[in-house]
């Protein structure tokens, strides 16, 4: 090749620009199976450094947030909730602490509850309650999923994608709450007698015990 341009660098997978005050970083991200708190990461390393060198002077990001304003969990997997060429922006610890003004100075730098918290394991993860082996008809019953980390430990926070779903003689209604101290509440009602079976997954991963089988029965006619 005779023209001496230089090519273009090859590009696979995903690319999203972070933005951190007036600076716009790329990030390549390939497959896009990290997760959202990486991007901040990445980010803030590179903030304020030449291309292709990382800056010495650590920055800490607080949130990570969306060009609308929605703020990203931290555990999220960057695939399920970015699209290639996305542009999201991180709030920087220091900008919080002017922010405050003259209460910034007791504002302690260090680490933040963005970065260090912690995604859930399926396979960790438990559910317990009364709906998990019988159920009464027509009667709603409250189940709790707890999420655990890869370690086994309490996340204490909330933001992850479980789903509760059965198949059985008719359809389940269920809800599903996030407490944000990492449990989540979980109703059902079984509108059919029969055998159903549930299926509770964090991010389409089944967590410990699942699928549960479950029966619905009539509440027995008691008289005298």
């Amino acid at each position: 090749h005779g023209s001496g341009a230089p090519r273009p660098p090859v590009r696979f997978g995903m690319r999203v620009h972070v933005h951190i005050r007036d600076e716009v970083i790329p990030v390549e991200c390939g497959d896009g199976n990290q997760r959202i708190k990486w991007l901040a990461l990445v980010g803030t390393t590179r903030f304020g450094a030449p291309v292709g060198e990382r800056q010495s002077k650590e920055h800490v990001a607080t949130y990570l947030a969306m060009e609308d304003g929605t703020q990203l969990p931290s555990n999220k997997i960057i695939n399920r909730v970015l699209s290639d060429g996305d542009r999201v922006y991180v709030r920087l610890q220091e900008d919080d602490k002017v922010a405050m003004g003259p209460l910034g100075k007791y504002m302690a730098l260090g680490t933040s509850r963005f970065l260090v918290s912690q995604g859930a394991s399926a396979s960790k993860c438990t559910v317990s309650g009364g709906g998990i082996s019988h159920v009464i008809i027509n009667e709603r019953v409250y189940m709790f999923i707890i999420a655990r980390d890869t370690y086994g430990n309490l996340t204490r926070n909330g933001g992850d994608l479980f789903t509760v779903r059965g198949e059985g003689p008719a359809p389940l209604e269920t809800t599903l709450k996030d407490l944000q101290d990492g449990s989540y509440l979980c109703s059902c009602c079984c509108v059919a007698a029969g055998r159903y079976t549930m299926h509770v997954e964090l991010e389409g991963a089944a967590i410990d015990g699942s699928p549960f089988s479950t029966i619905a029965t009539r509440r027995p006619d008691i008289t005298r």
